[in-house]
């Protein structure tokens, strides 16, 4: 009786937390730390899931973006080495809430930004496309819910009504567990797990290069990666921003160094999960 009572308390103080949640923040948009630069757009509001997460939470209690400062850092001076008229081209992979791209839209105005986020969590998506909507950058950022790997890795699906649903970006194969075994586990579809390459393809116009392509994703990075190797080849990124955990930082650095006649490690101090790497030629 009193563990009932103890868990029904749980689950109604849960859900008073819930509804107590604010669902839209109006964010400031700063300058990148340690430069000038003014926001063109000074703030706007930013779409939150409904329950508790690292960036629902981070930017709840801030009215900041959760977005790395070397992003920011990054965009900002790829925009001032060019003509104030040119448009940067960046693209986010596992950017949840999107955070980092709404901050390149108000910060360089959407006029300036060409953008894409491939991110597989729906619920997230869904809020990023409000974010957008709402602050009119619709037409400056793409949105793409999907998980992405090399192109040859399978991954199991969910089924629901709107289709097949990614449910984390390939955690089965991380853990060791075939696409197969996962399906039938949990009574899920098996499916190929597209590339970034192949993405990229139907996204950006022919011959066009990339200022930044920015990818965080629980550990799949190197499969990312592994997705990228036909735009890294024709020198189609100029600054490759990669954050990982040790085993995955490893094998990066291992596949970058077949790029070496084209790309080398960034002068810029980075965090120890955290690669950057720049276009030489």
């Amino acid at each position: 009786m009193i563990a009932t009572a103890v868990s029904g308390t749980h689950l109604v103080w849960h859900l008073l937390d819930k509804l107590s949640l604010d669902l839209r923040v109006q964010v400031e948009v700063l300058a990148p730390f340690g430069m000038t630069g003014v926001a063109r757009i000074p703030s706007l509001w930013m779409s939150l899931l409904p329950g508790r997460d690292i960036v629902s939470d981070s930017v709840r209690n801030t009215g900041e973006f959760h977005c790395p400062g070397l992003f920011r850092q990054l965009v900002a001076t790829a925009a001032s080495a060019q003509p104030a008229e040119s448009t940067l081209r960046v693209v986010e992979v596992g950017g949840f809430l999107g955070d980092c791209l709404l901050w390149a839209g108000a910060y360089l105005g959407p006029d300036r930004l060409q953008a894409l986020e491939v991110e597989p969590v729906a619920a997230a998506t869904s809020r990023l496309r409000q974010s957008l909507a709402e602050a009119g950058f619709a037409s400056a950022v793409s949105v793409t819910t999907e998980a992405v790997g090399d192109g040859e890795e399978y991954g199991a699906f969910a089924v629901g009504a709107s289709g097949h649903v990614p449910a984390n970006p390939n955690f089965e194969v991380k853990r060791g567990v075939s696409a197969e075994a996962a399906a039938a586990q949990h009574g899920r579809l098996r499916r190929r797990l597209r590339s970034l390459d192949e993405i990229l393809e139907e996204w950006l116009e022919p011959g066009a290069v990339l200022d930044l392509v920015r990818v965080k994703a629980a550990g799949s990075e190197p499969a990312i990666l592994r997705g990228l190797q036909r735009h890294l080849a024709a020198a189609q990124v100029r600054q490759l921003m990669v954050t990982s955990n040790s085993n995955g930082v490893a094998e990066i650095r291992d596949l970058m160094a077949r790029q070496a006649t084209r790309y080398q490690m960034c002068p810029t101090t980075t965090k120890g999960d955290t690669l950057l790497y720049c276009l030489t030629t």
